[in-house]
Order: structure tokens, then C-alpha cells, then sequence
């Protein structure tokens, strides 16, 4: 049984008797949404006369409530209230409104449908909308239009129009209302620019004219996440975090405003070749043990990759670098893999690489090489080399996941088509 707070039902009942239900059709609405017959008609009779007589407002319960510093008569968080919960009495079951509570300023403080854990968080942006879900179970996303913005639910018919409303804004108050919680966990936060595997550069002048276009749209939308983070007066625990996306500022922005006791991965992909990223002294990227990074541009130094017992990059290694990595590597007795990906490597190249670690030149198969751990004991480090990528295994990698690049700490972020994205894009 759904569990409201007292101003939950009186806030319900504003709005029915602001839709002109008597008070026997709001008994009967309120008997139904709250499934307790514990409110009686004197209850719902008495508090009418309340409304009537100009004693009770859900623009005073606004002011109550919010923390937000903007004026409430100029803020759209004063005006989402009324839609939503138009659209949640008169079309929404019962599922469909609590969950739906956890995009709403006001719905979060008066209703007990908190979540204090989310085991996957995705937030989804593009030119024409954002897109958020929690696990499987809850979406919401804003589309972008001529008019203002649409907003819909996971139930694809079910959605109103907001009129003069940037989808930018809007997206900061639903994510100021999800993140808000300070005791909040979530052991996976990714986020995707759609754009990125669905677009045709050649349709905006190729990639270079559509990564400036992207990074004066969607930079403003990673930018107020950020601050919506960097407002929290606790950093956000998160276990996990991924990103793909062309825009190049993505960690700087959000790394910081993770708490670095808790975060053991990060994987990025940006497939932007002039990515400049300085994160590299941030204390969230120092306490990862599993880093992964498709970007050829971010790894310039190596020696702050070399400390993950987990590592995955995209980085082209010459032959004396390699031994270099070797020689650090056989440091770690903790280390379960490192791998350095790249797109070709030369057939020369190739071969000074398998010379200087001793591995058969003439042999066109897979050949695992293997190399003692110092101080005497019977740990092993193994590499292989093929035409893109250099693999190191240690002693931690587990033999029943010789198959899988990561393992329980270090994740891959799925394929697009895995993405919890609901809707077909709109013209």
C-alpha cells in the first residue's frame, strides 16, 4: 500500500477541487489513489472551505517547501506542479504516479516513494532531447520543440506539452529532484550522447561542424548537471561511471562531484580526436581501480595508468615502452589485466614489439608469454600481442573470464541499442 505524507492528500485534493469535483467525487478519488478509508467526507468537506476561503494553497506549500532560490512566480518549478498533476489524476494508474513522483519538485517532498539506491542511473542527450531512467523501471524525457517542451513517461501515449519552457531547464529541476537525496547510492551512472552513434556528420558538414554545434548545446546541459552535483553538501556515491560522448569537457565537469571512497571505475569514450582532459590529479581518478578509455588523445602520460589493477586504453606502445609498462606491471601483484588498444599496428612494428618481449616472431597464432614476479614467488604475468592491442594479464584475472574484458569492478558500456531509450526521436 502506497504511503502519502498528510500534505500529499491535501495537495491531491486542491487539485480535484480545482477541476470541480464535489466532495463526494473527491472522497471517492482520494479513497481510490490512497486505498485507506481512514479520510472521511467531513475531512474532505471541512478542507474545501479551507481552499474556498483562501486558507490553503499549493503555492504556500511551494514556498514551504522548496529550497530553491529562484522566485517561485518566475520559476517553472512553481508551474510543473499543476500539469503533472493534472496528468497524474486523470490518465496515470497508480505505478505510472508514484513513479512518476520522482521528477516533480513538489511530488518528492510529499509523497514516500524516495530511493536512496539505484543500481543504474542513465541520463541520454542529444540536440532534440534528454532522457533519464532509473534501473528499468522509470523514464522520463524531454523533448525539445517550437513551442516550449514535451514531456513524456515511460507509457509512450501518455505525455503533455510545457509551452515556453526550455528542455534545458526543465532537465536540471528533474535532476535536481532525482540527485537532491544526500544519502543517495548508485552503483551505476552512464550517460550516452545519442547523436554520437546515430547521426550522419556529413548532414551537418561533417564531425568537426557537428561537435561545435553539440558542445554549444549540450556543454550547457553537462554544465548544470554539474551543478546540481556540485550543490549536494555530500559528494554523490557512485560505484561505476561511463560516459560516451563528443563533448570533451564531460570529466572535468563531473568527476569531482563524485565521492572518491566509493568510485572504482571509470570508462569513457568520446571518439574525438581533439579531446584535453585534466583530471589526471583529481582524487576520483587516483582511487579507480579500473580504468577503460577509447579516446587516442586523453592517454598522453602513462605513468597514471600504470597503478590500476584494471586497465583498458587506447594508446599506441613502441617497443621500449613496452618493457617500460612490463617492468612497472610486475610491481603489482594485484593486477588482473592491462590492455593497450590501438587501431594497426605496422607488421615492423609488430615485430620489434614480440622481439623485445621474447615472443616468436614467426608464428602467425596467439602466443601468451610469461614472465616470474620478483621477491620468489609463483605469481605469473602473461602478454600477448596482436595487430591492435598489446594484453597484459595478472595474477588476479580469473579463469572463468578469459572470455570477458572486465569483470565485477570494470565494466563495459553497452551497445546503444541496450540503452533504456524509449522513444523513437521526433521531428
Amino acid at each position: 500500500m502506497p504511503q502519502f505524507k498528510p500534505n500529499a492528500i491535501q495537495s491531491i485534493l486542491y487539485y480535484l477541487h480545482h477541476q470541480g469535483h464535489s466532495v463526494d467525487s473527491a472522497l471517492t478519488e482520494i479513497q481510490n489513489l490512497t486505498e485507506t478509508q481512514e479520510i472521511s467526507r467531513d475531512d474532505v468537506e471541512k478542507f474545501f472551505e479551507k481552499i474556498q476561503k483562501g486558507e490553503w494553497n499549493i503555492r504556500m506549500e511551494e514556498r514551504k517547501q522548496t529550497e530553491n532560490k529562484m522566485k517561485l512566480d518566475d520559476s517553472p518549478i512553481s508551474r510543473m506542479p499543476h500539469l503533472i498533476y493534472e496528468q497524474i489524476l486523470e490518465k496515470l494508474d497508480l505505478e505510472s504516479r508514484l513513479k512518476l513522483s520522482q521528477t516533480s519538485h513538489l511530488f518528492r517532498n510529499i509523497v514516500n516513494t524516495t530511493r536512496t539506491n539505484m543500481k543504474k542511473f542513465t541520463f541520454v542527450y542529444s540536440l532534440k532531447y534528454v532522457q533519464f531512467s532509473i534501473d528499468d523501471d522509470f523514464c522520463v524525457k524531454l523533448e525539445n520543440v517550437r513551442d516550449g517542451c514535451i514531456v513524456r513517461n515511460k507509457v509512450k501515449d501518455t505525455f503533455w506539452l510545457i509551452k515556453n519552457e526550455k528542455f534545458n531547464d526543465l532537465a536540471e529541476i528533474l535532476f535536481n529532484s532525482i540527485m537532491s537525496q544526500e544519502n543517495l547510492r548508485i552503483e551505476e551512472f552512464r550517460i550516452l550522447e545519442h547523436d554520437m552513434t546515430t547521426k550522419n556528420y556529413e548532414e551537418i558538414d561533417g564531425l568537426e561542424e557537428y561537435v561545435h554545434i553539440l558542445n554549444n548545446t549540450s556543454g550547457p546541459i553537462i554544465h548544470s548537471i554539474s551543478s546540481v552535483l556540485q550543490s549536494r553538501e555530500t559528494q554523490l556515491k557512485v560505484m561505476k561511471f561511463s560516459a560516451k560522448c563528443l563533448w570533451c569537457g564531460i570529466l572535468d565537469e563531473l568527476l569531482p562531484t563524485f565521492d572518491p571512497n566509493i568510485l572504482k571505475s571509470i570508462k569513457y569514450e568520446d571518439n574525438c580526436d581533439d579531446t584535453e582532459v585534466a583530471f589526471y590529479d583529481y582524487p576520483q581518478f587516483k582511487n579507480v581501480t579500473s580504468f577503460s578509455c577509447d579516446s587516442t588523445e586523453i592517454v598522453n602520460e602513462l605513468d597514471g595508468f600504470l597503478e590500476f589493477n584494471n586497465c583498458d586504453i587506447r594508446v599506441k606502445l613502441a617497443s621500449d615502452t613496452v618493457l617500460g609498462v612490463m617492468e612497472e606491471l610486475l610491481q603489482n601483484p594485484n593486477l588482473q589485466q592491462w590492455k593497450a588498444k590501438h587501431d594497426h599496428y605496422k607488421d615492423e612494428e609488430l615485430k620489434d614489439i614480440k622481439e623485445a618481449l621474447g615472443i616468436p616472431t614467426d608464428i602467425t597464432d596467439i602466443v601468451w608469454k610469461h614472465f616470474d614476479y620478483p621477491n620468489g614467488n609463483e605469481k605469473k604475468l602473461s602478454v600477448c600481442v596482436t595487430t591492435n592491442e598489446i594484453w597484459f594479464k595478472g595474477p588476479k584475472y580469473l579463469e572463468e573470464e578469459k572470455d570477458k574484458e572486465d569483470d565485477n569492478t570494470a565494466f563495459e558500456l553497452e551497445n546503444y541499442k541496450e540503452y533504456p531509450i524509449w522513444w523513437e526521436e521526433t521531428d
